[in-house]
């Protein structure tokens, strides 16, 4: 293992992607836009060469989500209350 390759790799990989977690909005907006379009190009496919890159997106999405948004518990009919009132 080299790590100058591994460190040209990544800097490379991080001009193109972005991808460190997540610290501001912009960012986490930047990131969820490459989520969509990761969902985009993988479809439904069970195997695609960008999934595990996907993975590594929606984790740190996820991350970002439960540091910065608190869900409360709340029961499942109130739930969809909620979501019927919010969508008409």
């Amino acid at each position: 293992m080299n790590l100058n390759d591994i460190q040209n790799a990544w800097q490379e990989f991080s001009r193109a992607t972005h991808i460190s977690p997540i610290r501001d909005e912009r960012h986490y907006t930047e990131m969820v836009r490459l989520a969509d379009s990761l969902t985009e190009a993988i479809d439904s496919a069970k195997k695609h060469p960008l999934l595990d890159l996907f993975d590594l997106v929606s984790e740190l999405i996820r991350s970002y989500d439960a540091e910065h948004y608190v869900v409360p518990d709340a029961p499942p009919r109130e739930v969809l209350r909620f979501l019927m009132d919010q969508h008409g």
